[in-house]
């Protein structure tokens, strides 16, 4: 909810944000849709996004009016470099530097940088206690906040870091690895593991793309395969990038009759077997493009058993 110390015209437009971001599920979406709306509405000259990957550095997601050597020099930082958006993360506060003669002086790395520099504001985003990464906002004054503005740019990151968690999940900063389990009725359960080539941003946009595209279809009630069919067909229409795959398990749970349903595209052909007797086995070849199979488990009665790989 906006808070109320905003002014009326910018608690519309937290809602408005609000709306867009939830169904926004492209890291690179929703880092370009926030910096538009920030930078409109304080009235910043520019403004960045970056995320914290691999839990050791930093990349910039989207950008505002930084020259393109700016960005190509600080694509990526180390987390604990000296500069400010590490140091708000750092201590999970905002960041206020005044002017860029303040810049130059407590940040000797963005002295050559700062000439033409009036204030920046920089935002830590933290969900759940765990840092994702910083806004940043520059200005050409200098110039103080007031407290409405600080209310207004913290309620920015908030929401920017609660949809990007929800878009990318832990694909932020361990790389592309993501799972879930989805509820498919009150005896059905779907299990996903997945994992995307690379780290970082793209990897965490890609991450994001197929656990939305999954679990949007398995709550329509598409069997296994036809997940991955559809999952495959969005990655090849959105992420059309050479060298970017990504491998998929599922497994079905069905309690009411206590069978296990699974599905894979990009593992090898696994083998299902019984360690406890009573269990049926089947594997063959999914309907999804690229190496994919399904295999079946069952089993009569409610003894425990297992179905290994």
């Amino acid at each position: 909810m906006a808070d109320q110390s905003v002014d009326p015209e910018r608690v519309r437009v937290l809602l408005d944000l609000a709306g867009e971001l939830a169904e926004k599920m492209d890291v690179a979406e929703i880092a370009s849709y926030v910096l538009d709306v920030g930078v409109g509405s304080i009235g910043a000259k520019a403004a960045s996004l970056c995320l914290l990957v691999n839990d050791e550095e930093f990349e910039i997601a989207g950008q505002r009016g930084y020259p393109d050597h700016v960005i190509a020099l600080w694509a990526r930082f180390p987390r604990d470099a000296s500069v400010p958006a590490a140091d708000a993360v750092a201590a999970g506060q905002p960041l206020f530097i005044r002017s860029g003669q303040e810049i130059a002086e407590r940040y000797p790395l963005f002295a050559p940088f700062a000439a033409d520099q009036g204030a920046t504001a920089v935002l830590p985003m933290i969900v759940r206690r765990r840092p994702l990464g910083a806004l940043s906002f520059s200005f050409d004054d200098e110039r103080d906040f007031a407290d409405e503005e600080w209310t207004f740019l913290g309620a920015l990151a908030r929401h920017c870091g609660a949809a990007l968690y929800r878009a990318a999940g832990d694909g932020l900063d361990v790389g592309g690895d993501f799972y879930d389990v989805i509820a498919r009725g009150s005896e059905r359960w779907l299990l996903v593991v997945g994992d995307v080539t690379g780290h970082g941003v793209r990897a965490a946009a890609v991450t994001g793309l197929l656990r939305h595209t999954i679990a949007g279809a398995a709550r329509l009630g598409a069997s296994l395969r036809e997940i991955l069919a559809h999952a495959n067909d969005v990655l090849i229409a959105r992420e059309g990038e050479p060298g970017t795959f990504a491998t998929v398990a599922l497994i079905g749970l069905d309690r009411s009759t206590w069978s296990l349903d699974i599905a894979c595209a990009g593992h090898p052909r696994r083998c299902c077997g019984a360690r406890t007797a009573g269990w049926r086995s089947s594997a063959h070849k999914a309907g999804c493009s690229g190496s994919s199979t399904t295999s079946t488990a069952t089993r009569s009665g409610r003894a425990s058993g297992q179905v290994t790989r």
